[in-house]
């Protein structure tokens, strides 16, 4: 639902990012460079139409006294309780109960707890509710998407606690965004936190007077959790590049045995991942003296070698998988209940009992209750992803742990150099450990089981934020263990004398030798590891 173009003129131009439900889908490496990078955000007439018609709907319900929830009754457990009284039968009193009711709810849902999201997370998360709120299915009043497009435009940026959500909406940190466009609560403008009003007086705006079901449609959306997964996955993609030189380079240190990747084996069953894998590392490794002939090499290396393309093909196929359910949630509406403008597509009975007329009779659209916003599908697509870099995990140590193995590499014990009478390497397969349990703990299902909340009403949960937690987290843990893997494999690549690399593993080896010398004797690995991240973290293979 968006799309960039540049802006001519004479100044260097922000890129323009024009949101807009009948184009382009807005895509993860879009939410990426908003959340990192001041955009020029604009919405399109047609969309900004749908929203004014969605809206329209939600008065006109709430002019006839139809029973919608979150609108005219409450919400959760409270959804028989009426919003307005008898004596607030007239829609200007209704209007201004309304607005006290909005108003209200938000303070009531705001109870985010711990360390707040960072801004980049937070930005993300606004342009996705921003993006599904022009689709017209959540029934705001036009203010509400142009002021939060304004606070993008502008860096303005609650400050939202990091957690409260059980997946099904992300109900208790969405609040904070709400109450920050009413003028209350804090947020961060210039490097600074300040009060919401602060930073719109220095901006020259204005809170928005939140009407109807706009309450609703702020908090009721797992937006955060899409946020959080989307720059997540944007990771997953860049490791995943990475990865695809750093094993190559393992195969080398090793001396490892080409053969399983050869396309008359992997054609004998032709998992796509597995096979593009193979492709891939085959590839990278033209050159190599990997395909001369040695009497040396062992003829079934260690599974953690043989099996890299099974394993990373995994984590290919799901990030592809991945990718896929994010996009049909991030342009998409997730609202409870859901606005649906004019006629519906397939009319059923049921229609009638929750469509929208005017006082003429004619049919302005439906509001449906809808478990829209259910979040397991984020859930558990993320659940497969964290089983898939578990895995990545698990060859990564045990590659690490065999290089101090002569037996398995032909060079001395913990890759000890010749001028070295210490300890070597020994030391550094229990850090590499530790991290590799701490992933199979992360990598464990947590939308299982069950969590009964507001009187039975909400009796089933997904847990999609803790999920993406655990992503956010295991992809640290994993760029650590990069770093100690590639501590260990120039090591052995470097006492590999004579060894002819191929051109891209050798592009790899001579950029982190530039970070990181040989080991000659014993020292603090700490910094080298620290310094092993950092160039991991900025290194772009290039070998497509």
């Amino acid at each position: 639902m968006s799309k960039f173009s540049e802006i001519p003129t004479e100044q260097p131009a922000l890129p323009k990012l024009v949101l807009d439900p009948a184009s382009l889908s807005l895509a993860p490496e879009l939410i990426y460079q908003v959340a990192h990078e001041q955009v020029d955000i604009e919405m399109a007439e047609r969309a900004l139409a749908k929203v004014r018609q969605g809206h329209e709907v939600v008065l006109q319900a709430m002019r006839n006294h139809q029973s919608i929830y979150g609108l005219t009754v409450g919400v959760g457990w409270n959804k028989d309780k009426p919003v307005f009284s008898d004596k607030q039968s007239c829609f200007e009193s209704q209007m201004i109960h309304s607005q006290q009711h909005n108003l209200y709810s938000l303070r009531a849902h705001a109870a985010g707890v711990g360390k707040p999201l960072s801004e980049s997370t937070v930005r993300a998360a606004m342009l996705i509710r921003l993006n599904m709120m022009l689709i017209g299915a959540s029934g705001v009043q036009p203010a509400v998407v142009e002021l939060l497009c304004k606070f993008l435009q502008k860096g303005i940026t609650p400050v939202v606690p990091g957690k409260g959500s059980v997946g099904k909406a992300d109900i208790t940190q969405n609040a904070h965004i709400g109450l920050a466009l009413a003028g209350e609560w804090d947020v961060m403008y210039q490097n600074q936190c300040m009060s919401a009003l602060e930073a719109m007086e220095l901006t020259g705006l204005a809170p928005v007077e939140l009407v109807g079901k706009d309450f609703l449609a702020l908090v009721s959306s797992n937006n955060i959790t899409a946020a959080r997964f989307a720059l997540a996955l944007s990771d997953v993609s860049l490791l995943i590049k990475r990865l695809e030189v750093i094993f190559p380079l393992a195969l080398e240190a090793m001396n490892g045995n080409l053969t399983p990747f050869l396309d008359a084996v992997t054609s004998a069953r032709p998992y796509p991942g597995m096979r593009q894998v193979s492709q891939t590392m085959c590839r990278v490794l033209e050159g190599s003296d990997l395909w001369k002939p040695d009497p040396n090499r062992q003829l079934q290396d260690s599974l953690s070698l043989r099996d890299i393309a099974y394993t990373m093909g995994q984590l290919v196929i799901l990030t592809q998988q991945a990718e896929t359910a994010l996009l049909t949630h991030l342009n998409h509406s997730d609202d409870n209940p859901l606005v649906v403008i004019g006629e519906s597509e397939t009319s059923t009975a049921l229609d009638e009992i929750y469509q929208v007329r005017n006082e003429q009779g004619e049919l302005l659209g439906a509001i449906f209750p809808s478990a829209n916003y259910d979040g397991q599908p984020l859930a558990v697509t993320i659940e497969h992803l964290l089983a898939a870099l578990a895995r990545i995990s698990n060859i990564l140590a045990m590659q690490l742990v065999r290089t101090g193995s002569p037996a398995q590499t032909g060079l001395p014990k913990f890759l000890s150099h010749p001028e070295n009478t210490g300890h070597a390497f020994g030391a550094l397969q229990k850090p590499m450990l530790a991290l590799d349990k701490e992933n199979q703990i992360l990598a464990q299902p947590v939308s299982l089981g069950h969590a009964v909340m507001a009187g039975g009403v909400e009796d089933v949960t997904s847990f999609g934020m803790l999920a993406t937690e655990h992503l956010e987290l295991i992809l640290v843990n994993l760029y650590e263990m990069a770093s100690l893997h590639l501590l260990h494999m120039t090591q052995a690549i470097d006492l590999r004398e004579g060894f002819v690399m191929s051109t891209i593993t050798k592009q790899l080896h001579a950029a982190y030798r530039e970070q990181v010398s040989m080991v000659k004797s014993d020292r603090v690995f700490t910094k080298d590891i620290e310094l092993g991240v950092s160039f991991l973290q900025v290194w772009f293979p290039d070998h497509d």
